[in-house]
């Protein structure tokens, strides 16, 4: 099937469909969250109604329902409304920092944080020059908190089961951050170590907004941060490994909560497998069975395991997981990195006092191949030898490149690899 026009994906979908008896569809990326809700809706499959899956996904269309009085919320719809001068009064009224985002994104790609009009107005043209305005920008306020995930199992809009995790900082939450920074994950633990409280606000609070939304049921990854929080991330060992801990001084204002987004559907995998490992939750297994409308198996297999780390608590504060669990993500910190075969027991294989501890490893990335921080490298063929390059040189006579001697990349301390690897240390003359 062409799957290239989102626009008349929906349709296309139901009439490849309609004579096969199907009991459900169900999709696990963003980007057919809202072609896969209309082609249900056109088959009269069970789903969530297709006007919440719309003010969820764009995300103006959600902030412009949910939001509070302190979030200040502004959609573009086009880069030109910078110099509309009808816009500027509204724009000279913002108060910075500010978060500028594509209204329709995923994976925290174009999410950059501003601290004066000329950056607010610079991510705006770049988001434009990257594509990524298609359902407009949203600036909003940067809210300095804590940032947690909520992953919501709902049925007939109650709450069967709720795991929060705790998302430590990444480079875009610095406070002299860089408006390239990024916001992509860096590390995620469950159960959250907020308080009781506060995670009663968290659970009640989103949950609220989900119900808002027009959810009923179904499994929703909800994205958030605690604002005036009773907690900070903190190196207090001195050995820059972040954990919560209380402030220093008290919140004059009392702790809410501030929804980032809502996505409706299971974490990425890599979340899934930690829910499954930590509570005995499969996230994936209850998108299926809300797909074909199975509330009993639903019900069944939203149950967590029994033990509760040696305490009481309410839904969403960590009962019924086995353990504590930290999700790592490994970030690609420059252009063009090699993953090598067997990379994950290369990692492992440094680090025996937690390899035994791994649950799961994996690779986002196929082995073999370069991976760049955009997820774009180049390669050309050049005598059968795979060169990926980062710079084009181009000189008007003859170009002398001086390398080092060319050395097989190696899969063991035995055996060679088909790859080559070399350094440049001179371009006609120049170290």
């Amino acid at each position: 099937m062409d799957m290239s026009n989102i626009i008349e994906l929906p349709r296309r979908m139901a009439d490849a469909l309609k004579e096969k008896r199907v009991d459900g569809i169900v999709t696990f990326t963003d980007r057919l969250v809202i072609a896969t809700a209309e082609a249900a809706e056109i088959l009269r499959l069970p789903n969530e109604p297709l006007s919440s899956m719309q003010k969820a996904h764009y995300k103006h269309e959600m902030r412009r329902l949910v939001n509070k009085t302190n979030i200040q919320a502004m959609h573009l719809t086009s880069v030109d409304q910078l110099e509309d001068v009808t816009m500027q009064q509204r724009f000279q009224s913002l108060k910075y920092p500010l978060i500028v985002k594509p209204s329709r994104g995923q994976f925290s790609r174009g999410v950059k944080k501003v601290g004066d009009d000329a950056t607010m107005r610079q991510a705006v043209r770049e988001l434009h020059k990257e594509g990524l305005m298609e359902q407009g920008v949203l600036i909003e306020t940067y809210v300095d908190g804590p940032e947690l995930d909520a992953n919501f199992v709902l049925w007939d809009g109650q709450i069967l089961f709720l795991e929060v995790t705790d998302n430590l900082p990444c480079p875009g939450d610095k406070s002299a951050a860089a408006s390239d920074e990024s916001f992509v994950e860096t590390v995620q633990i469950s159960n959250s170590g907020l308080p009781a409280n506060e995670l009663s606000i968290i659970r009640n609070s989103l949950h609220d907004s989900l119900l808002q939304l027009g959810f009923r049921s179904g499994v929703f990854h909800v994205e958030a941060r605690m604002q005036n929080c009773s907690m900070q991330y903190q190196d207090l060992r001195g050995d820059n490994i972040l954990d919560l801990a209380p402030v220093s001084k008290s919140r004059e204002q009392d702790p809410d909560v501030f929804l980032i987004e809502v996505n409706a559907r299971s974490p990425g995998s890599a979340g899934t497998w930690a829910t499954l490992y930590t509570y005995g939750v499969d996230m994936g297994a209850l998108q299926l069975l809300h797909a074909v409308g199975d509330a009993e198996r639903f019900a069944c297999v939203s149950q967590s395991f029994s033990s509760t780390l040696g305490r009481d608590v309410d839904i969403g504060g960590g009962g019924g997981a086995q353990y504590w669990n930290a999700h790592c993500m490994i970030p690609v910190h420059r252009d063009h990195v090699f993953v090598p075969p067997g990379f994950i027991d290369m990692v492992l294989a440094e680090i025996p006092h937690i390899s035994a501890h791994v649950s799961r490893a994996e690779l986002y990335a196929e082995a073999e191949t370069f991976v760049s921080p955009d997820g774009i490298c180049w390669g050309v063929s050049l005598r059968n030898v795979k060169v990926h390059t980062a710079l084009v040189i181009e000189e008007d006579g003859a170009t002398e490149i001086v390398t080092t001697t060319l050395r097989r990349v190696k899969l063991t301390e035995e055996q060679d690899s088909e790859w080559w690897e070399f350094s440049v240390s001179s371009r006609n003359g120049h170290v």
